[in-house]
């Protein structure tokens, strides 16, 4: 079969709009690709983020409260008065309104006396040539104290009262002779061994290994120590 040349005209331009319209065709087709998550992303991981305005709320422990430590005001002083505080080897002059603690101790020479006051209902005076010290001054539990002082040599003569309110305790230690006592007023004495203890108003319970009396008002006891 023989083509004319119009014949061969008409093909070329059938041939060549068709290739134009398949070109046209391929570049109006849209070519979605989707975004590609990296592997380790944090959109591969669901994580859940707290809302920033989320409050944490954390149990803040109360803080511990110390006591303050307790402590006797020398008063009174009347001659030459000496302290020998806790961890000290010699003995220094002391002037009123200084404050002694436990451990320290409070020493009068002859002709001189001074007075150990812990609060307004709490007072020992201490006569002269007296070694006296704090063993135990510390709060109890019931917002009260104990006290507990040590009868080297000489006199004192303690005024205590109303220490049955605050479940407190006050005693005097004399060479193992130990008076205990709860609202009195008494007075004990360490000559050489020779404990003597004067109650004038109330009762002091007076101790001695397992043997125990009570010393009321107007009454008077002597223990040995030696």
């Amino acid at each position: 079969m023989k083509l004319t040349f119009t014949g061969f005209c008409l093909l070329a331009a059938l041939i060549i709009c068709g290739s134009w319209s398949c070109s046209k065709k391929q570049s109006d087709v849209e070519i979605s690709i989707g975004t590609p998550t990296p592997i380790g992303s944090p959109a591969a991981t669901a994580v859940t983020t707290p809302n920033a305005t989320t409050a944490l709320a954390f149990a803040i422990p109360s803080p511990t409260v110390t006591p303050e430590p307790m402590e006797y005001e020398v008063e009174d002083i009347q001659g030459t008065v000496l302290a020998l505080f806790d961890g000290e080897s010699s003995p220094e002059t002391v002037e009123e309104g200084e404050t002694l603690e436990m451990g320290d101790s409070l020493i009068t020479k002859s002709g001189s006396q001074a007075t150990l006051s812990l609060n307004d209902v709490t007072a020992v005076h201490v006569s002269e040539s007296t070694t006296v010290k704090i063993a135990d001054l510390e709060p109890n539990a019931s917002h009260g104290f104990v006290s507990r002082l040590e009868l080297t040599a000489g006199k004192v003569l303690s005024e205590v009262e109303k220490l049955d309110q605050s479940d407190s305790t006050f005693e005097v230690d004399a060479g193992g002779v130990i008076c205990g006592v709860r609202g009195t007023a008494f007075e004990v004495q360490n000559e050489d061994g020779q404990v003597q203890t004067n109650t004038f108003h109330g009762a002091v319970e007076v101790q001695q290994g397992e043997q125990s009396q009570l010393v009321r008002g107007g009454e008077r006891s002597e223990e040995h120590t030696s």
